[in-house]
């Protein structure tokens, strides 16, 4: 059934593919339960395609993920380590040990890990989001700004169906970033961009 699964999602049903049931097919299996809040049996499933292949970083991520939700912590930051360990430019590792340390409190920890990800993608809008909110917390609006703004600006940028309305997204943007001061409005704020990233699963 897995190995099926990857077929239909690799083929169309005019050109039907073949899928194997290897490390792919079970992150696969994994993704589906995650998708599902089942991270137990995800997590599992995870294990099974390192047991496959231990260079499979999107497992390897995805399991540190489902840990932190779990709120264990330090074992989801090994995951991460190991991750970047195996390629240093695994932008999605370099983002979750980031948001790991700021969930820890290692405020400058955070910050490198962040710029990590914004020197292999300078669009990276969540860690611009996340260094705003690091500056904003140490009370430097002035550079928190600068980092909303351009979370804002980088949005607009890579979603061609917000141009038409770029005027007022930006106007009503940037009143939301005046008032963020918490996890919640963050939320919002990501919300509010659309944004789409497929490295954060966070």
């Amino acid at each position: 059934r897995k190995a099926l699964d990857y077929a239909l999602l690799l083929g169309t049903l005019d050109k039907p593919r073949v899928g194997l049931l290897d490390t792919w097919a079970l992150n696969i299996s994994a993704d589906a339960l995650f998708s599902q809040n089942d991270l137990y049996a995800a997590m599992d499933e995870y294990k099974l395609a390192l047991m496959v292949d231990e260079s499979n970083n999107l497992a390897r991520n995805s399991l540190g993920i489902c840990l932190a939700r779990m709120g264990r912590l330090t074992q989801a930051r090994q995951h991460f380590l190991t991750a970047i360990a195996t390629d240093k430019k695994d932008v999605m590792a370099h983002y979750n040990l980031g948001f790991i340390a700021q969930k820890l409190e290692e405020w400058d920890e955070a910050k490198a890990a962040f710029k990590r990800c914004l020197k292999l993608d300078s669009g990276h809008v969540y860690s611009l989001i996340r260094l705003g909110q690091l500056w904003e917390r140490q009370a430097n609006l002035g550079q928190a700004r600068k980092y909303y703004k351009q979370a804002v600006a980088k949005s607009l940028a890579a979603d061609d169906s917000l141009k038409d309305d770029e005027a007022l997204l930006r106007d009503d943007a940037f009143t939301l970033l005046e008032q963020i001061k918490d996890d919640k409005a963050l939320d919002t704020l990501v919300g509010f961009l659309s944004d789409k990233d497929e490295q954060v699963r966070y």
